[in-house]
């Protein structure tokens, strides 16, 4: 079971807001948490990256939210984005999504008013 170790640099419509979050999960956590962000995006009528991504550009104006449910969605959100980001500097390209089992994976997202950055890192688990 790999980890995200995720980094968020959130600066738009004149709020800041910096955090990190460590996430890990197996396969099952992995395909609950995607099933999670396809529900709320179906029942809001956009595609789950849209609702991802959304969250994201909306982070330094909301900051967290205070209601656990709704702060849950928002994380889920953040980890939803990495685990469909294309990990170019690991072993293998395809989506992260692929690779975590296998791979710890830092990443670094910076959101700005006109997007979302990524650095992404993989490090094989040795165990």
């Amino acid at each position: 079971m790999g980890k995200l170790y995720i980094t968020i640099d959130a600066d738009a419509d004149g709020k800041k807001l910096n955090f990190a979050f460590t996430w890990n999960g197996g396969e099952k956590e992995i395909q609950n948490m995607v099933r999670f962000i396809e529900g709320m995006a179906d029942r809001a009528g956009v595609s789950p990256g849209a609702l991802a991504q959304g969250v994201l550009r909306r982070l330094s104006s909301t900051g967290f939210m205070k209601d656990e449910g709704q702060r849950r969605a928002q994380m889920a959100a953040i980890v939803y984005t990495v685990l469909h980001a294309a990990a170019e500097d690991i072993d293998t390209p395809a989506p992260i999504l692929e690779c975590v089992a296998t791979q710890d994976i830092t990443a670094a997202l910076t959101v700005r008013e006109d997007g979302v950055g990524f650095e992404v890192k993989g490090q094989p688990i040795t165990d």
